[in-house]
């Protein structure tokens, strides 16, 4: 059984989360501090303490508060054995977020914070892909390796295709880049 969290906490989380992505935009990680953060949003810092260690506890909290968004946005209609349709649909949804939040995501790709929010997100991405996979797996597809691997390897190869699709400006149109990655998601289900 979950307990509702007091609504006085909800509101002060959501100050919080809402001040740290407006930092965020402006500045990379390492130049805010809690101090500022509490600030900004009105809350005392041992508000802050009683709730997080630090600054990097709250950002794996935004991390995870932006990660419930993002999968409340995917759609729920496609059917596990439809896994490259869902890749395509999948990256369309990664360029969606990444637009809403683009100043966020440009600064965080100068930070040095960058490679443990790329690995808190494929991890929780590897999650659903081996859970994903299993189930077309149940339904009679052939995968060339064990679903693990499959699985590692297709979340990896998302993220870097999208990584460095943005990081390069983008130069290939949205529709090119979700058709590529579906390609080659089809040429390993073959």
């Amino acid at each position: 059984m979950t307990l509702k969290e007091d609504a006085r906490i909800v509101k002060t989380k959501a100050k919080l989360l809402e001040t740290f992505r407006e930092l965020l935009a402006e500045k990379p990680m390492e130049e805010i501090t809690v101090n500022e953060i509490c600030e900004k949003a009105n809350v005392r810092r041992a508000t802050f303490y009683k709730h997080f260690t630090d600054k990097y506890a709250f950002l794996k909290y935004l991390v995870g508060s932006l990660r419930h968004d993002f999968d409340k946005s995917l759609p729920k209609k496609k059917r596990p054995d439809e896994t490259s349709a869902y890749y395509v649909e999948y990256v369309y949804a990664i360029i969606r977020f990444i637009s809403e939040n683009e100043p966020i995501i440009k600064n965080a790709l100068k930070s040095e914070v960058l490679p443990v929010l790329v690995e808190i997100i494929k991890e929780k991405n590897y999650e659903d892909t081996c859970d994903r996979l299993r189930k077309s797996v149940e339904k009679g597809m052939q995968l060339p390796a064990s679903v693990e691997v499959t699985a590692a390897m297709m979340t990896g190869a998302v993220a870097s295709a999208i990584l460095r699709w943005f990081g390069e400006g983008k130069v290939m149109p949205v529709n090119t880049l979700a058709g590529e990655i579906a390609s080659v998601i089809t040429a390993m289900q073959n």
